[in-house]
């Protein structure tokens, strides 16, 4: 089996960085905080780093110090259980970085407009998906080994159209990648990246943004950019996942994120600036709205589930910032109280947000 160049370019680069690559930080440069936020900054090619304890932006990772093009478009982080490190897809220069806790850059690797990024609970593996933003993209999923950043395979093929959502299975048998352009979902296995048929599942487009999955990996939850619906998956058949429900919501519901018990499912909705949180057990949403929810995008829970942070590209200016320029938010959301406790400014059209990953 061969590696395309552009993979053997990202292996060469990981053995540079390992012999003192330039990341443009010294040492002695201080850890993120232990539950540090992470927020794409999709056209400033910058990271803002939150400290969730104080609720300010700790430091701002900016791209280009590290020799990636200020059209880097950062678009989704993933973060390791014990913050030792994260990743994050860069569309514009087609690479899935590493940096340490120190934000060094300890590794990157070049895909094709990488998009939404899962990380295997058990085994050293990244699954990678591609944009939305770009209207051709290979319908292909990246494996990557996380500690070496060099890939398992080289791309996988698999039979779905703009393969974008992904998400491995918390108990770590599957990963899942959905289509952008049909209803359609496809199981990869984990442990010898065989890519099963695809399943396709009736109903109108919804073009699936992204989905979460129960801990138990018997439930999955799926947004899309058009239509105005949660799909709930039956995966107990992992390999034949069946639709069980469809639940009306906010139009554009966009990432969600479940609670660790499984209880309520969160998601923003981009055409109303609201946020939701579904009951799994009824299926009932509650709506929330109010200062900073603007254009939500990306959602994350504190590792104690007791915050929901929500990212909002605010692109139209509909909340006024304390500069009184445009810029994005990441709105902070109490779970037990299901109301906004503070709004965090960050840059400009925020992305993806992430925290410490929990298994």
């Amino acid at each position: 089996m061969s590696i395309s160049s552009a993979w053997v370019r990202g292996v060469v680069l990981v053995v540079l960085l390992a012999f003192g690559g330039c990341d443009g930080r010294g040492p002695g440069t201080p850890r993120n905080p232990a539950n540090a936020l992470y927020v794409c900054n999709q056209p400033d090619a910058t990271i803002s780093i939150i400290n969730p304890s104080t609720r300010t932006v700790a430091t701002t990772v900016d791209l280009t110090e590290y020799g990636f093009s200020a059209n880097a478009k950062p678009h989704h982080v993933v973060v390791e259980p014990d913050g030792s490190a994260w990743y994050v897809s860069l569309i514009g220069d087609n690479t899935v970085a590493k940096f340490n806790a120190k934000n060094e850059l300890v590794g990157r690797i070049e895909f094709e407009s990488p998009g939404m990024l899962s990380l295997h609970p058990t085994e050293d593996l990244l699954y990678a998906g591609h944009t939305l933003s770009l209207p051709n993209v290979p319908n292909t999923v990246a494996v990557i080994d996380r500690a070496s950043m060099t890939p398992v395979e080289v791309p996988l093929a698999v039979p779905i159209d703009r393969p974008h959502g992904i998400k491995v299975s918390p108990t770590g048998n599957y990963a899942y990648t959905t289509s952008l352009t049909a209803n359609e979902i496809v199981a990869i296995d984990t442990e010898t990246q065989q890519v099963q048929s695809p399943v396709s599942l009736p109903g109108p487009p919804q073009f699936y943004v992204q989905l979460d999955i129960t801990a138990d990996g018997q439930t999955a939850y799926i947004t899309g950019d058009q239509g105005n619906q949660v799909q709930v998956l039956d995966l107990q058949n992992p390999i034949q996942p069946t639709l069980e429900a469809r639940v009306t919501v906010d139009g554009r519901p966009w990432h969600p994120q479940l609670s660790d018990d499984g209880s309520t499912l969160y998601f923003g909705s981009k055409a109303t600036d609201t946020v939701t949180a579904l009951n799994a057990s009824s299926l009932a949403p509650e709506t929330l709205e109010g200062k900073g929810l603007a254009n939500p995008h990306g959602s994350a829970l504190s590792p104690d589930g007791q915050f929901l942070y929500i990212s909002n590209a605010n692109p139209n200016g509909s909340y006024e910032s304390s500069s009184g320029e445009t810029v994005g938010t990441v709105v902070v959301i109490n779970t037990r109280t299901f109301e906004i406790e503070d709004v965090i400014e960050v840059g400009n059209e925020p992305a993806g947000i992430n925290t410490r990953w929990q298994p």
